[in-house]
């Protein structure tokens, strides 16, 4: 790579803004993920933490 990261063959890497981002949303998401049901209030305060509409939750 230009950056100077030596890559295994066969192995993706992100931009650190990137991963950075999907690790930001699995900490929102992952608590989520583990419930039964999620209900209106849980989905919109994730979308306030994660600046997306409920919907995208």
């Amino acid at each position: 790579m230009a950056d100077g990261r030596v890559t295994e063959h066969g192995v993706l890497t992100a931009p650190a803004r990137t991963w950075n981002i999907a690790m930001r949303q699995a900490e929102v998401v992952g608590p989520l993920a583990e419930k039964h049901a999620v209900g209106l209030a849980d989905a919109d305060a994730a979308a306030a933490r994660l600046k997306i509409s409920w919907r995208q939750v």
